[in-house]
């Protein structure tokens, strides 16, 4: 993986397992909040893929009703960034503790490209893992 990687994960500790593998391959911008992670997204022109949580506190002046009470805040940052996003080849993995399934569902019903933003669970994605979905990825949408 040449690409850089933005890591938007609300809880440090727990991606820090995940950042830790992936710098072993990629430069990684983590940030610990959906704000953060948008002006990231501005600030750096070599990001290649998105890792995004789903579950994080909302971005000041954001309504709760618009991110789900910090539920579907991961959501409304896809959805903020999906022109972009689809524009640059920009796919995202996202990880998460909800039902999987039900993720995937969520955000196939808002018009991405089949398999541009792939949702895995964060307890059966393992740490070493993540760099070989990554890639798999970026090979799909380079």
């Amino acid at each position: 993986m040449s690409k850089e990687i933005l890591f938007i994960d609300d809880e440090p500790f727990f991606a820090s397992r995940y950042v830790e593998e992936l710098e072993k391959r990629s430069v990684v911008h983590f940030r610990d909040s959906a704000q953060a992670g948008l002006v990231a997204f501005d600030e750096h022109a070599e990001i290649g893929c998105i890792v995004l949580d789903i579950m994080m506190p909302p971005p000041e002046g954001v309504t709760l009703a618009s991110t789900g009470d910090g539920l579907d805040t991961g959501l409304w940052v896809l959805e903020s960034l999906k022109d972009r996003l689809i524009e640059k080849k920009i796919p995202v993995v996202v990880l998460t503790n909800r039902m999987s399934s039900h993720v995937q569902g969520t955000i196939d019903k808002r018009g991405f490209p089949e398999g541009f933003v792939e949702v895995r669970s964060k307890i059966e994605t393992p740490r070493f893992y993540l760099p070989h979905a990554i890639g798999k990825l970026l090979d799909k949408w380079a």
